[in-house]
């Protein structure tokens, strides 16, 4: 059987979905292929974190549900976040799609693919491929699901549900069997909190521990580890220790912070301060110079005034932050905002005037970030050769893949080296 597979939303679906994908694999020996016309069966992973991400979801849906109607012998499938909380309505509205799973029905999809395999009589296709939706030497490791931070404008909790960590066991074991590949050299942690890792089986410094067995299994090995999601609530200052002896773990911290005024940061239910943030920020960088933090913001809260915005604006641009991204504020049906605010007029040309202004910010600290690290040694990792422009782009440990830009090295400026796409220089 011939599947496609299209994924939608974060790093964490990503994850989910090679998993999927290598048991379809391995357990029904499929084929995964690149083009829905040669497909039997289309899968695709949802999202539906905030309003944008339903949109776009719903836009493909809808194409989905319309190839099923020019081609109704295909078995189209929906999985994950949004039907998790909206199955009953997207059932409504796209009756051509097949059949539609919740995250928590994920053996109900298997048994529904050992179904259609005998309905269609379709011979099981033994071909084992490599699974990379992402770049190939770099590999996410989900280490916990679900959250139970409760930030007041969030739905996570009611789709993924409370913090379930995963053993350190299974983690070592996941690694062990990723290593079994010599293309991987950079290992990424995600969940929704890292830094709550571990709590939920009363540990104090679970993430920590975790990242003590990684290293020790990654002894001796050419490799990066890069821990993304670091809720500033639950941060755990011995992981600065490990950063300053270890050659593996990425000087960098991706602490979203949401927004920088104490009235909003309450309303949000984050947990602390802005003089919290201060001076999280502020020991990161005395102990770590050479390190480099991003974070995450949320414009358009109901509440949030020109001068919030202002005093937000003004804290970005101190310089402490090195990268950042914003959303737009965006009230959630299941939310513990929703009541609250659902009867709110939202002003969406101050809105959009305000991520404006924070779109020349982002691109102005970017400038400064790189001017920065002129004549400076630092270690990098090749993610991409464009034949196009016949330029190498380069990471820094300091950046993130994809969210925090490359730099481009042009094949004169590096003749005389022999380099090769994923490795670390």
């Amino acid at each position: 059987m011939k599947v496609f597979y299209e994924i939608l939303g974060c790093w964490k679906n990503i994850y989910d979905s090679e998993e999927m994908i290598r048991k379809l694999i391995d357990d029904f020996q499929v084929e995964i292929v690149k083009k829905i016309e040669e497909a039997d069966l289309c899968i695709i992973n949802t999202c539906c974190f905030i309003d944008e991400a339903r949109e776009e979801n719903l836009e493909i849906i809808a194409y989905y549900n319309k190839i099923k109607a020019e081609h109704p012998e295909k078995k189209v499938v929906l999985y994950g976040c949004f039907v998790q909380l909206y199955k009953e309505e997207l059932q409504k509205d796209y009756p051509l799609i097949d059949k539609m799973f919740k995250l928590s029905e994920k053996e109900d999809l298997y048994n529904y693919i050992r179904e259609i395999s005998k309905e269609l009589s379709l011979n099981l296709i033994n071909k084992k491929i490599e699974i990379a939706y992402f770049m190939h030497h770099i590999q996410f490791l989900k280490i916990s699901e679900g959250c139970n931070n409760h930030c007041n404008y969030c739905i996570i909790p009611s789709i993924r549900g409370s913090l379930k960590s995963k053993e350190i066991s299974e983690i070592i074991n996941e690694i062990k069997e990723k290593e079994k590949k010599s293309r991987i050299r950079e290992y990424i942690l995600i969940a929704q909190d890292t830094m709550s890792y571990g709590k939920d089986r009363g540990e104090e410094h679970g993430l920590v521990n975790l990242v003590k067995a990684i290293l020790k299994e990654l002894k001796g090995k050419k490799r990066w580890l890069r821990i993304m999601y670091m809720h500033p609530k639950n941060f755990d200052y011995e992981i600065l220790e490990l950063m300053k002896n270890s050659k593996i773990i990425c000087r960098y911290f991706d602490l979203p912070i949401q927004h920088s005024e104490d009235k909003i940061l309450k309303l949000m239910n984050r947990g602390y301060t802005k003089n919290d943030i201060m001076k999280l920020i502020e020991r990161i960088k005395k102990e770590l110079p050479k390190s480099s933090i991003r974070t995450t913001v949320i414009i358009g809260h109901p509440e949030e005034t020109e001068e919030d915005f202002e005093n937000l604006y003004n804290f970005l641009k101190e310089g402490k932050i090195d990268f950042f991204s914003f959303f737009k504020y965006s009230l959630e049906k299941y939310s513990k905002d929703y009541n609250l605010y659902k009867d709110n007029k939202f002003n969406k040309e101050i809105i959009e005037r305000r991520l404006e202004k924070l779109a020349e910010l982002q691109y102005e600290l970017i400038q400064k970030a790189s001017k920065r690290w002129e004549n400076d040694t630092r270690n990098i990792i090749i993610d991409e050769y464009d034949e196009e422009m016949k330029k190498y782009l380069i990471r820094s440990e300091f950046q993130a893949p994809e969210i925090d830009g490359n730099f481009k090295i042009s094949l004169s400026e590096i003749k005389d080296l022999n380099l090769k796409v994923g490795q670390i220089y």
